[in-house]
């Protein structure tokens, strides 16, 4: 048994509408639950209780055991005098603060239903793909739907952090910083940090100079690269090697150490070379990109911004293109909308990931066949948000489906 569970039951007060009487038979009323405090000190802080009709402010603490209290030191602890009400799930001996008054006490477990404690047991001693698996329960359309949007927005926030890092780190240079985040893209998760230390190595302002040559922008991304594969991956590198030698020289660039790069579990088409390559050309065909992102309309004209062509081959495909809008032009519009004040943005941006297709994996085919409707990039983005931040970590007790898989049959 975890405290967060009597955590969840006072702050919910749920089970807490009925009479209720301490341990010494006085009646008690949750006027206010309080404020939850995961830092040091009391459980609850600002709470109003009533006691024999005549009303209390101050904290709440909880714990299983009534002897917890002292174990925990709280006896001589003036943190804890303004404590009102102990909360436990067992009753074992009074508790009194540092100056000696003896806190009225209420106890738990005659309230709550045996199910809840057991059920909330096999959630978390679960070793399934999804803990609530066999007790599955969805919530209604309200609350599954406005669970989701909260998910999806924890999601982009989340694909931002980085991106929130090189703001700081430039002082809110926002075409740097893009140009950066875009470049963590092409590394996927294997390669993401050796693409965000080249493009960081390799500002815009250099970019920038040699914006009309592809061949000089292959040079300089490719040699940044500092991969000594490049001459059998890459016919050509025997010239583009002259031109960076110069250009480094002129630059005074460094180029990364080879080791920095994985090949291993990836497939041949991820190859850090082939990324290398549509990254150098994907910058050659696109100018000014952070500002034309920000104008698309539709998501039509997003995908154009990324639709481009090489001797005749696209730099990426379709599935590419969403992709990166997914995991990295969206969120980067959604953070630009949401640090100046521009709703509409990210009002586009949940739009946009409504009309793009679903990502097929384990994780959201699992949820599609539990019942959870995955129709596009929204749904999808939201369940891989779900198993990762919350199933994995068995945050059940902050999940709309977990919350209705505990509450399930309580009145």
């Amino acid at each position: 048994m975890k405290e967060e569970l009597l955590h969840f039951i006072w702050q919910s007060k749920r089970l807490l509408v009925n009479e209720l009487r301490t341990v010494t038979g006085q009646k008690l009323d949750v006027l206010h639950p309080g404020t939850y405090n995961a830092d040091a000190g009391p459980d609850f802080f600002n709470s109003k209780i009533s006691l024999e009709h005549t009303t209390w402010a101050g904290n709440i603490e909880v714990h299983i055991k009534s002897s917890d209290w002292t174990a925990h030191r709280h006896h001589t602890d003036s943190a804890y005098d303004n404590v009102i009400l102990h909360v436990v799930l067992h009753y074992d001996k009074p508790a009194y603060t540092s100056t000696g008054y003896e806190l009225p006490t209420l106890e738990l477990r005659h309230i709550l239903p045996p199910f809840l404690l057991k059920r909330y047991e096999r959630l978390m001693q679960s070793r399934r793909y999804i803990a609530c698996e066999e007790l599955f329960a969805v919530p209604d359309d309200l609350k599954l739907n406005a669970w989701i949007t909260r998910l999806l927005i924890e999601r982009i926030e989340q694909k931002t952090d980085t991106l929130q890092w090189l703001l700081n780190e430039t002082q809110q240079n926002w075409e740097q910083s893009f140009y950066v985040f875009t470049a963590r893209y092409f590394g996927f998760k294997t390669n993401a940090q050796p693409f965000v230390w080249l493009a960081r190595s390799l500002p815009l302002q250099v970019i920038a100079k040699h914006k009309n040559s592809l061949f000089q922008l292959e040079a300089l991304v490719l040699g940044m690269s500092g991969l000594p594969a490049l001459e059998h991956k890459f016919p050509e590198w025997k010239s583009h090697k002259q031109e960076f030698e110069f250009l480094a020289l002129k630059y005074g660039l460094k180029p990364l150490q080879p080791d920095v790069w994985k090949f291993s579990r990836t497939r041949p088409a991820n190859f850090p070379s082939v990324r290398l390559l549509q990254f150098a050309r994907l910058i050659y065909h696109s100018s000014h990109l952070l500002s034309k992102v920000l104008d698309a309309k539709t998501l039509t004209d997003l995908r154009n911004l990324y639709t481009c062509e090489h001797e005749g081959k696209r730099v990426l495909s379709d599935d590419s293109i969403d992709l990166l809008l997914v995991n990295s032009v969206l969120p980067a519009i959604f953070l630009y909308g949401k640090t100046h004040n521009r709703a509409g943005l990210c009002d586009r941006v949940l739009e946009m990931y409504e009309q793009i297709p679903a990502e097929s994996n384990a994780i959201t085919r699992y949820f599609k066949k539990a019942g959870i409707p995955v129709k596009n990039s929204f749904d999808a983005q939201a369940v891989i948000q779900l198993k990762t931040a919350y199933c994995e970590a068995q945050k059940c007790l902050h999940c709309a489906i977990g919350k209705e898989v505990l509450w399930n049959g309580v009145n």
